[in-house]
């Protein structure tokens, strides 16, 4: 599978901001789906009768999805960005965190020793990200007992979440994943292996999109900021397979699987394409389409654009808020 179109900017173009959504003829409001007519009811029908997994793909050890799944899954998450399908928020606080057996490590503000993105500071700079300001460190851990949705009381999953926030310039920075759902479903001794067990067994706040929010509002809260002032989202060292797979193969590298190399600047997609909507549709991005769905009463913004580079081995997205 290879793509046309492909809409990236050289080096000369301000990153700073997201390029605005252009009318071409190819984009979305056009074409109405990414496939073609042949594809036309089949993928109406599945938008019109998906129940939306709010993880449409599960985590994966290896690469469990083709291009076209991600696309079709980007197809069907975009509606959760368009105004009608916004929330507002239902867990705002780091009660809410407590409440349901998370503990935090926090390190406030510029100590040299806990500095977690130091080998992307030319990037930084070129985004006007300051590179030693304004940093705050969180990291949630599922670690206490807890009561799950039917107020049963339920063993700790030891799930994380750990990240940066730069309220200089307002940027998260999502640094180390495993949800509780990604461990109970993986769990070697006893795994939940249907919808219900997984629900009998992660606390109500559970979903990286929640957590990293309350961080984030946290820290505004703290600081003075307000939490719409958010403009960056990173995805730091990904490392899930699928999610590398779709970085890869909408790049056009070659299979059996190639490293993706891809120096900064990278390549910027957009929604109205099909690469795009392939990155909407993988796991590091619906986590993100969730954020923006379910607190969007805080941080009224939505996706502009995607950028996708690596460094090194290591595979980078940055997502533009505007």
């Amino acid at each position: 599978f290879r793509f046309s179109n492909d809409r990236t900017h050289s080096q000369t173009q301000d990153l700073t901001a997201p390029a605005a959504l252009d009318n071409a003829e190819e984009g979305l409001n056009a074409t109405g789906l990414p496939f073609g007519p042949e594809y036309e009811t089949s993928i109406k029908l599945g938008i019109q009768n998906f129940e939306l997994d709010r993880n449409i793909f599960k985590r994966a050890d290896v690469v469990t999805i083709t291009v076209h799944d991600a696309i079709c899954a980007g197809e069907r998450i975009l509606p959760k960005l368009q105004a009608g399908n916004l929330q507002a928020s239902k867990y705002k606080t780091v009660k809410d965190l407590n409440d349901n057996g998370w503990v935090d490590d926090q390190i406030d503000e510029e100590d040299e020793n806990d500095y977690h993105v130091s080998d992307i500071d030319s990037v930084l700079k070129e985004l006007k990200i300051p590179v030693k300001e304004g940093r705050y460190f969180r990291e949630a851990r599922q670690m206490q007992n807890f009561l799950n949705e039917d107020n049963v009381h339920t063993k700790a999953t030891n799930g994380f979440y750990t990240s940066e926030f730069n309220t200089k310039k307002g940027t998260i920075f999502a640094l180390g994943t495993k949800s509780p759902k990604y461990i109970v479903e993986t769990d070697e001794n006893d795994p939940a292996d249907t919808p219900a067990k997984v629900k009998a067994r992660i606390p109500k706040v559970s979903r990286w999109s929640d957590v990293v929010w309350i961080h984030w509002a946290d820290v505004c809260q703290k600081t003075g900021k307000d939490p719409s002032s958010l403009d960056y989202i990173f995805r730091y060292h990904v490392v899930t397979p699928n999610t590398q797979f779709g970085m890869e193969q909408i790049t056009n590298v070659n299979t059996p699987r190639e490293k993706l190399q891809l120096d900064w600047p990278g390549k910027e997609y957009f929604l109205d394409t099909k690469e795009g909507l392939a990155l909407l549709g993988t796991p590091h991005l619906t986590g993100i389409v969730w954020m923006l769905h379910d607190h969007h009463d805080l941080i009224k913004k939505t996706i502009g654009s995607i950028r996708i580079f690596t460094k090194g081995s290591s595979y980078f997205i940055l997502v533009y808020l505007k």
